[in-house]
């Protein structure tokens, strides 16, 4: 099996004061393992309605999206969260760090929950593969705008979780950081073996991925 993720005529709605609002339309997406794709588009175009739905935080109205042989649309609440525990990264815009702790104990929160042994040396060899190691003990108000994101990205790669999903991960940093950021996420998620969809405004980064797709008014164009 050559495919981790298989998207299939994926449709999302909502109910706006008695009205249907389309956010998604019959989008369809393979993504293999160890293959990363971006995501373009303008805002409200649905990319990161797409990355809540692959990350098992929304529901869709209709369609089947496949994730490493689990069909989503089988599986109750605690079943996704067990899946995206355990087998997906997550990589917002905004950092979402703890602020009282440290670099180190931000990332090593994700071992402990899921019970990993020496968690404490696997979160300091990510931080120092993403040229935090003289960062160790610093709080997030400690850390630059760059830093906090290379925390964030070492938080969700810790686990070498099957699959990553960054949502303009770049996005609040300026250029010089935005290449920088952007080069670290996929060497170590070339290094680790895993996949990718990234979501992003800029096209130089975008073209760093195997695929590239556009996304307009919920359609892949």
């Amino acid at each position: 099996m050559n495919k981790l993720l298989e998207i299939k005529n994926l449709n999302l709605s909502y109910k706006i004061n008695n009205k249907s609002l389309q956010i998604l339309k019959n989008v369809n997406i393979d993504l293999n393992y160890r293959e990363s794709i971006s995501v373009i588009g303008e805002s409200g175009s649905g990319k990161t309605s797409l990355i809540m739905l692959i990350a098992g935080l929304e529901k869709f109205n209709s369609g089947e999206l496949i994730f490493d042989g689990n069909n989503f649309k089988n599986l109750n609440e605690d079943e996704l969260s067990d899946i995206r525990r355990k087998n997906i990264g997550i990589i917002f815009q905004s950092f979402f760090l703890l602020p009282n702790f440290t670099a180190l104990e931000n990332v090593n929160l994700t071992l402990e929950i899921n019970n990993i042994n020496n968690g404490l040396n696997k979160s300091k060899e990510i931080l120092d593969k993403v040229g935090l190691k003289h960062r160790f003990n610093h709080y997030p108000s400690q850390l630059s705008g760059g830093e906090q994101q290379r925390v964030a990205i070492a938080r969700s790669l810790v686990m070498k979780p099957k699959l990553i999903l960054a949502d303009e991960p770049t996005g609040n940093l300026d250029k010089i950081n935005s290449s920088l950021i952007s080069g670290i996420l996929f060497e170590i998620v070339k290094d680790s073996g895993s996949s990718l969809i990234l979501v992003t405004h800029d096209n130089k980064i975008a073209n760093k991925a195997h695929k590239k797709i556009e996304i307009n008014d919920g359609k892949i164009i």
